[in-house]
């Protein structure tokens, strides 16, 4: 059983120390509480961040939900103010 601290999860799956902090806060990622110490199993995190994964188009037969259309760029005067 590999253990990692804040810094290894938070480099692992991406994002930042307080994030990881977060949801160890709200109990989102699986942890273990040693005293104050919190330190997180490699292999339940893994198993953690693949139940959270979000499907891509193709992958369970389905395509995926088509965005939000693009958005036209606005017009611009020379003074750089938005024209109506």
């Amino acid at each position: 059983m590999a253990m990692m601290n804040f810094k290894g999860v938070a480099g692992q799956i991406g994002v930042s120390i307080p994030k990881v902090r977060v949801l160890v806060r709200q109990r989102e990622i699986p942890h273990y509480r040693i005293g104050r110490r919190v330190v997180f199993d490699t292999e339940e995190v893994q198993a953690w961040l693949a139940e959270h994964r979000i499907p891509v188009g193709g992958d369970n037969g389905t395509d995926a939900a088509p965005g939000p259309p693009p958005r036209e760029p606005r017009q611009v005067t020379r003074r750089g103010r938005k024209r109506r």
